[in-house]
C-alpha cells in the first residue's frame, strides 16, 4: 500500500459485523449490483462507492473460489465407508449463520425508502427463501432471479 501525501499509510477498510450482514444481504440477491444500489451502500456505511465495488469483486472471487473447491471435493471418489464415518463426527463447525443487528437493520430500513435498494432486498429475501434447502422441494430447480425494469 502506498502511503498518502502525508506520508503516512491509508488504513485498510475492514467492514463491521453490521456492513456484513448488509452486503452479503445483497451480495445474495445480485452479486452485481447496479451503481445505484453501490452507491446507496455507500452512503449508508459511510464509505467510498468504490470500496463498496472492490468488497464485491473480492466476494464474487471467493464464491467462485469456494465453488471450485466443493466441486473437486464433489469430484474426488470417497468410499461409502469413509464418507458414513466422517459425516457422523460433528467436530466441524458448521456454517456461519448471519444475525441481523439493529444497526444492521437500520441500513436495512433506509435501503428500504429507495425503489432500487427496496428491489434488490425484496429479490435477496426472495432467492434466499426459495433457495432454502430446507422449504424446497428437492425436484425444484433454484430460484434465479430476473431482473426486470432494475
Amino acid at each position: 500500500m502506498a502511503p498518502t501525501a502525508s506520508g503516512t499509510y491509508k488504513r485498510r477498510w475492514n467492514p463491521s459485523p453490521t456492513a456484513t450482514v448488509l452486503l452479503e444481504t445483497i451480495f445474495a440477491a445480485d452479486s452485481f449490483p447496479s451503481v445505484s444500489v453501490r452507491n446507496q451502500i455507500a452512503v449508508q456505511l459511510d464509505i467510498p462507492a468504490r470500496q463498496i465495488q472492490i468488497w464485491y469483486q473480492n466476494r464474487r472471487q471467493r464464491a467462485k473460489r469456494e465453488a471450485t473447491e466443493r466441486t473437486a471435493v464433489v469430484e474426488a471418489a470417497v468410499p461409502p465407508i469413509a464418507a458414513a464415518s466422517s459425516s457422523a463426527s460433528s467436530d466441524a463447525p458448521g456454517p456461519r449463520a448471519l444475525v441481523a443487528q439493529p444497526d444492521a437493520q437500520a441500513c436495512i430500513g433506509n435501503l428500504l425508502d429507495t425503489a432500487s435498494g427496496s428491489r434488490a432486498l425484496q429479490t435477496a429475501a426472495r432467492t434466499l427463501l426459495l433457495n432454502n434447502p430446507l422449504l424446497r422441494h428437492p425436484g425444484e430447480p433454484r430460484f434465479t432471479p430476473s431482473y426486470d425494469g432494475i
